[in-house]
């Protein structure tokens, strides 16, 4: 499991350092110079969800080290459940002001499509951490509970 986090880690990192390096290239296109100037603030917006999804990976750790010690119902797992949820649902203002900006620069570009289904996923995802933490914690009462009364 952590090998497995070990590796998303690495290559949203690498995403990350391709998402400048693509930036220029796109920026420097002959065909796309009149979206030039898009290209910082895009970047930035694109950048502050990696970080958010970043922060959520770098919790993950300690959660799945819980886990594979055979403790999993801890309230140090919910609580880090509960701020990785936070960070996937923070991840959906930038792409809101992404979709904002690029309608406001590009009406009716493709971007608005993939910011919005991003929007949905980062949503659907903050809802599942949400669940998981609330699954967790119930269970960490009823195991206080069964230890209490052997």
């Amino acid at each position: 499991m952590l090998l497995g986090m070990v590796v998303v880690v690495a290559i949203t990192l690498l995403a990350s350092y391709f998402l400048i390096v693509i930036s220029h290239d796109v920026a420097n296109y002959e065909s796309y110079q009149y979206l030039a100037y898009m290209r910082l603030p895009v970047l930035l917006l694109l950048e502050s969800i990696v970080l958010l999804f970043l922060i959520a990976c770098f919790l993950a750790f300690p959660v799945l080290i819980e886990i594979s010690q055979g403790k999993p119902f801890t309230r140090k797992s919910v609580r880090l459940l509960r701020i990785m949820a936070i960070c996937f649902l923070l991840m959906i203002a930038p792409l809101l002001g992404l979709v904002i900006y690029t309608e406001s620069q590009v009406p009716g570009s493709i971007t608005n499509l993939y910011a919005v289904l991003g929007m949905g996923i980062a949503f659907l995802v903050s809802n599942i951490f949400g669940l998981l933490a609330s699954l967790i914690e119930k269970a960490s009462e009823f195991e206080e509970e069964v230890n209490l009364t052997i």
